[in-house]
């Protein structure tokens, strides 16, 4: 199959009156592996306890998705890792 056939994607809008996202996050998954991707033209601030424990971050920091840019959230692969170690 291929990597489209794969994944899955929804587009969720934020809200306009506390915010200036704009066109909002694509959330996609690949592989067991999820991803969001900021359509906006301004950053997006997230908290992600996946990503900090990736970046070795504080387990509160936020992190930011400059415009356009994708992170990934969540690995089910690399959370077996972590129950396993």
């Amino acid at each position: 199959a291929s990597s489209e056939e794969r994944s899955t994607s929804e587009r969720l809008p934020f809200p306009r009156p506390s915010s200036k996202v704009g066109k909002g996050v694509l959330i996609y998954t690949v592989d067991g592996e999820v991803y969001l991707k900021n359509l906006s033209e301004s950053p997006i601030f997230i908290l992600s306890l996946f990503a900090n424990h990736f970046f070795r971050y504080e387990s509160t920091a936020v992190v930011k998705i400059p415009s356009k840019a994708s992170l990934k959230v969540w690995s089910n692969d690399e959370f077996l890792d972590l129950l396993e170690a």
